[in-house]
């Protein structure tokens, strides 16, 4: 540990600065009060651990929560086996908070896999500093990650959506009452079209993700027939619903919604992790209005610094990822400038009136960019817009040393409150009045759904044995080396 009273007045005052400005970067702390932010960088305890050493083990009393600053952290559980790896975490991640919060004992073992300095919070620090949205939001996040959860004891409540692979149930526990979607992947069918890199890629991203605008993964199961996916329940619909019920957005709308896939996209480039699918459709609205990005199916980590796979929805790709000379994360960025176009115009701003892909292709690479009435009446609107949608990716808005601080700083967010979104704290523009989910959409049913441990009436327990056909119990799977990842 650093010896504080060591260091001079100027330096001492200096690494208070540089602590206050790292506590704000750790998402759960980002609407904190400036004399919080003091108060907390006053109190914490720096620990230097060498890899391979605890934090602290499963069982014991907990008496402190950590914020990694740097290195990297393995959160294990012990099963019958032995221990089991559940998630990597690294800088700005926290862990322990479950003890001071609830008074549990540890729930998962934490030992340290790269040389990592730790802010050590006590009990008296974090009750001082953790109130209203932020301990809400922690709750919640708390009362998802149970780690103990097994898929045996878990009843299947209902079909809440359907993908290429399977469906998506909800799911709760008997014990806690906590409900979870429950994603459940065929493997002969992921097999047969070459996903199986894909899904442990996606288990892999999703497992060390923690922030308010992404779906939270839980854990993951391997069945017989099926690979299953435990996740947040997300219970307001699409994004897209949302849309529909605001028609086109204008300022401030725009402003929540886009800074708040901004933030995600922040969250992930950070972690060297491109999105490679930005729009609406893989957005959900949870029930306070506030979106989540969902679907890591075609993520990528940039482990050699470029990515060479053509990737994403055509109308949303950039013009880098159809040429295929390599691309990085700014390509995400090209998306969000389209995702916002969509949003104020209604329409795409290439390729909206092409019938085949090569066309749509072909207007993104060479098409002047043009702005609808709707958009053209608002200059700093079209001049973020025309900073996202450059063709050139290292001059992209966003792109350039400045990174997100770029779009934050941007006339367009003028008077936007960055920590407030991210806190929780803004007003969203739509708020679910009733659960929604696509599979009553797409049976054009009255989306309405039960609250809590409530069942409606015309929903009936299933149970979670696994779906399968004929061609399932015949299947053999011929490399099954995959599946060690799940």
């Amino acid at each position: 540990r650093p010896s504080i009273k060591k260091m001079g007045s100027i330096r001492m005052a200096m690494w208070q600065d540089d602590k206050e400005t790292a506590l704000r970067k750790v998402v759960v702390l980002r609407a904190c009060s400036d004399s919080q932010l003091r108060q907390l960088a006053e109190s914490i305890k720096v620990l230097q651990l060498s890899s391979g050493e605890t934090v602290f083990s499963q069982g014991e009393e907990g008496h402190a929560m950590y914020i990694i600053h740097s290195g990297q952290l393995s959160v294990k559980i012990k099963t019958d086996t032995g221990f089991k790896h559940v998630r990597t975490m690294g800088m700005g991640d926290y862990v322990g908070e479950r003890a001071l919060l609830f008074g549990d004992r540890r729930s998962a073992t934490i030992e340290v896999v790269e040389d990592a300095e730790l802010w050590e919070m006590n009990a008296a620090s974090f009750n001082e500093v953790m109130k209203g949205p932020i301990l809400d939001y922690m709750k919640e996040r708390i009362g998802l990650q149970n780690a103990q959860v097994d898929l045996d004891s878990l009843i299947c409540l209902r079909v809440v959506g359907r993908g290429g692979f399977g469906v998506v149930k909800m799911v709760q526990s008997p014990t806690t009452r906590t409900r979870y979607a429950l994603k459940c992947v065929n493997k002969r069918e992921a097999v047969a079209q070459k996903q199986q890199k894909s899904l442990a890629i996606e288990r892999s991203i999703l497992a060390e993700l923690d922030h308010p605008f992404v779906i939270k993964f839980v854990r993951s199961f391997l069945g017989k027939h099926y690979v299953y996916f435990l996740m947040e329940l997300v219970t307001g619909g699409e994004l897209l619903d949302a849309l529909d019920n605001l028609g086109l957005l204008k300022g401030p709308q725009v402003q929540f919604y886009v800074g708040s896939l901004a933030l995600a996209l922040e969250f992930l480039h950070e972690r060297r992790i491109a999105y490679l699918d930005v729009k609406g459709e893989n957005c959900l609205i949870d029930q306070h209005g506030y979106i989540k990005i969902i679907d890591f199916g075609i993520a990528e980590r940039l482990s050699s610094g470029r990515i060479y796979a053509v990737k994403g929805t055509p109308l949303f790709m950039a013009p880098e990822v159809i040429l295929g000379k390599g691309y990085t994360c700014s390509t995400d960025l090209w998306s969000l400038g389209v995702c916002m176009f969509d949003f104020m115009a209604g329409r795409f701003p290439f390729g909206h009136d092409k019938a085949t892909n090569p066309e749509v292709f072909k207007s993104i690479l060479k098409a002047p960019l043009k702005f609808p009435k709707q958009i053209d009446r608002d200059a700093e609107a079209k001049k973020f817009l025309a900073g996202l949608l450059t063709r050139d990716p290292q001059k992209r808005l966003g792109a350039g040393p400045e990174g997100y601080e770029e779009i934050k700083k941007h006339k367009f967010f003028e008077g936007f409150s960055w920590d407030g979104l991210l806190g929780r704290q803004l007003d969203p523009p739509f708020i679910p009045t009733c659960e929604t989910y696509a599979e009553d959409q797409d049976e054009g049913k009255d989306a309405k759904a039960p609250s809590g441990s409530n069942l409606n009436p015309r929903m009936t327990v299933v149970g979670c044995a696994e779906d399968k056909t004929e061609e399932d119990d015949d299947w053999v799977d011929p490399d099954p080396s995959w599946q060690e990842h799940f």
